[in-house]
C-alpha cells in the first residue's frame, strides 16, 4: 500500500516538473540569447591579446615619435579593459605606454577611449593632479595579426614606480602614510573642485570647442552588462541625483536577472532580498537635498592599483582614467579601500588603522579645506549607508557581501535568517522569482554544458523547491 502510495506521489511529481518547466519555459529566451558565460569571456579577451602584434605596436609608437626606432621593453600588461605594451625608445631612454581596449570586454571601444581622453585632457588643464601626459589616440591602427580591422589605442607617457599596496601602508612609519595620505587628500579635493551642471561621461565637443561636453553616462556596469547579455542599455545624461539613482539601479536589476551558472537557493534568496530591500531605501541613501547640480567629476576605480607611487610613498600619477563619470554630490565618495568597502583590498590588513590614520589627517586639514570637512563628517555619520550603496552600484558583483556587512545591520535587529524567511513567506510572488532564477540557472548550466564551455567542478542545479518538497514527503511516507 505505502509503496503503491509512494508511486502515485512520485509520478505527482513528474507531472508537477513537466508542468512548471514548461511554464517558466515560456518566459526563458532562448539559447542564442543566453548570456556570455565569465569563463567565455575571459577567453574571448585572452585570444584578442594574444592576436595582437607587437611589431605593429611599435611601429604605431614609431609613427608618433618622429619614426624613431623601439621595442616592446617587457610583457605586455592586461586588467580587465586594456592591454598596454611598453614601447622603448632606446635611441633616447623614453618608454611610452601603447593601450589597446580588450575588444570583447567593451561594447563601445571608441567611446570609451574618446572619454578617457577627454577626462584626462580635463584633469591636466584645471588640477595638478599628476596623471600620464597622452602622446596620440585614435581608431585606425591594424594591430591584428593578419586581418585589416582597426583598432582603437591610446598612447601615454610611461610613468616610473609602483602600484600602491595596502601592506605599503601598514609597514611604513607613520608619518610617512600620513604624508602619502595628505597627497591623496590634495587629489581628492581636486577632483571635487571640478563641477558640472550635470551628470554623465565626458566626451569631446562635437563643435570642437576646448572644453568638454558632459554626454552619455558610461560605466563599468552598464559595459559589462552589455557585453555579457549582448543587449544595449539605453543612457543619458542626468539633472537630477534621483534619475541617476534610478538608472544606476536599473542597470544593477538587469545585472541580477541575468542567469547564473550553478545559481543556489541560499544565493538566489539573498540577491532577492537584497535587491528589494535596497530598492525601497536607496533614495533615502543619496539624500533628496543632493537632488541639484553642481555634479563632481569622480575617478570610477581608485583602488590602490591605480596610484603609482615611489619608494618614499610619494604619489606619482593616478592612472585608469576610462569610465570616469560626472555624478551626484553624494556619490563622490571616498576610496572603498580606506572606507573598507572594498572587502578584497581589506581581507588580511588591519582595516583600523587605514582609517583612523587617514581620519588624523582629515582632522589636521579641516580648517583650511571645506573637502575635508564633508570628507570627515561623511567617515563619521556611521548611520549613512550612501557609501555601502555607492560601491554597490559601481560594482553589481559586490551586492551579497557589502549589503549583508553593512546595509542589513542598520536596517534589521532580527538575525538574517529569520528576516529571509518572514519576507519570502510574507512574499510569494518573489518566492516565484525565486524558483524562476532557479530554473532558469538550471537551464543556463545545461547550455553551457553541451556547448563544452562549463568548467568540472561547475554543478547542475537539479531540481526546483516545489519537486524537492514533493521528494521529501514521497520519501517519508516510504519510510513509515
Amino acid at each position: 500500500m505505502l509503496s503503491r502510495l509512494y508511486r502515485f506521489i512520485l509520478t505527482k511529481c513528474k507531472l508537477l516538473a513537466q508542468r512548471f518547466f514548461i511554464l517558466w519555459g515560456t518566459i526563458l529566451p532562448s539559447n542564442a540569447r543566453f548570456p556570455f558565460s565569465p569563463d567565455e569571456i575571459d577567453d574571448q579577451c585572452q585570444e584578442f591579446i594574444d592576436s595582437v602584434d607587437e611589431d605593429e605596436v611599435c611601429a604605431l609608437a614609431s609613427l608618433y615619435n618622429n619614426q624613431k626606432p623601439c621595442r616592446i621593453a617587457s610583457r605586455p600588461a592586461s586588467g580587465s579593459f586594456n592591454v598596454c605594451f611598453f614601447v622603448e625608445f632606446f635611441t633616447e631612454n623614453k618608454t611610452w605606454v601603447v593601450r589597446v581596449p580588450i575588444e570583447p570586454a567593451i561594447k563601445d571601444t571608441w567611446a570609451k577611449v574618446q572619454s578617457e581622453v577627454a577626462t584626462m585632457q580635463y584633469v591636466q588643464r584645471h588640477t595638478s593632479i599628476p596623471i600620464p601626459r597622452i602622446y596620440a589616440h585614435g581608431r585606425n591602427a591594424k594591430l591584428i595579426k593578419n586581418s585589416s580591422v582597426t583598432q582603437a589605442f591610446l598612447i601615454l607617457e610611461y610613468i616610473p614606480g609602483r602600484s600602491l599596496k595596502i601592506q605599503d601602508l601598514i609597514d611604513s612609519a607613520e608619518m610617512r602614510r600620513k604624508s602619502f595620505y595628505a597627497e591623496l587628500i590634495k587629489v581628492l579635493s581636486e577632483l571635487r573642485k571640478l563641477e558640472f551642471p550635470i551628470a554623465g561621461s565626458l566626451m569631446p565637443d562635437p563643435k570642437g570647442g576646448p572644453e568638454p561636453v558632459v554626454s552619455n553616462t558610461l560605466s563599468m556596469a552598464s559595459n559589462d552588462l552589455e557585453v555579457s547579455s549582448r543587449s544595449q542599455v539605453v543612457s543619458s545624461n542626468f539633472t537630477s541625483t534621483t534619475h541617476f539613482v534610478h538608472h544606476q539601479f536599473e542597470i544593477l536589476m538587469e545585472t541580477y536577472r541575468l542567469p547564473a551558472v550553478s545559481l543556489s537557493r541560499e544565493t538566489a534568496e539573498l540577491e532577492t532580498f537584497a535587491l528589494d530591500s535596497l530598492g525601497q531605501h536607496i533614495h533615502q541613501f543619496v539624500g533628496d537635498r543632493h537632488n541639484d547640480s553642481p555634479y563632481l567629476l569622480a575617478h570610477a576605480d581608485l583602488r590602490c592599483s591605480n596610484i603609482i607611487i615611489d619608494d618614499e610613498l610619494h604619489i606619482q600619477a593616478v592612472i585608469d582614467w576610462d569610465w570616469a563619470n560626472v555624478v551626484p554630490r553624494k556619490l563622490f565618495t571616498l576610496p572603498p579601500w580606506i572606507t573598507g568597502h572594498d572587502l578584497d583590498a581589506i581581507a588580511y590588513v588591519p582595516h583600523r588603522m587605514i582609517m583612523t590614520d587617514f581620519s588624523d589627517v582629515l582632522r589636521a586639514k579641516q580648517k583650511d579645506s571645506s573637502y575635508c570637512r564633508e570628507a570627515l563628517e561623511e567617515l563619521n555619520i556611521q548611520e549613512n549607508l550612501a557609501l555601502s550603496s555607492a560601491q554597490i552600484l559601481r560594482h553589481p558583483s559586490c551586492l551579497i557581501r557589502v549589503y549583508y556587512k553593512f546595509i542589513f545591520p542598520k536596517l534589521f535587529r532580527d538575525s538574517r535568517s529569520a528576516i529571509i524567511s518572514s519576507y519570502f513567506q510574507r512574499n510569494k510572488t518573489k518566492a516565484m522569482s525565486v524558483r524562476q532564477r532557479l530554473y532558469e540557472s538550471m537551464q543556463y548550466t545545461k547550455y553551457l554544458r553541451e556547448k563544452g564551455v562549463l568548467r568540472p567542478d561547475e554543478n547542475i542545479t537539479s531540481t526546483t523547491d516545489d519537486i524537492e518538497a514533493w521528494l521529501a514527503k514521497a520519501r517519508a511516507i516510504k519510510q513509515q
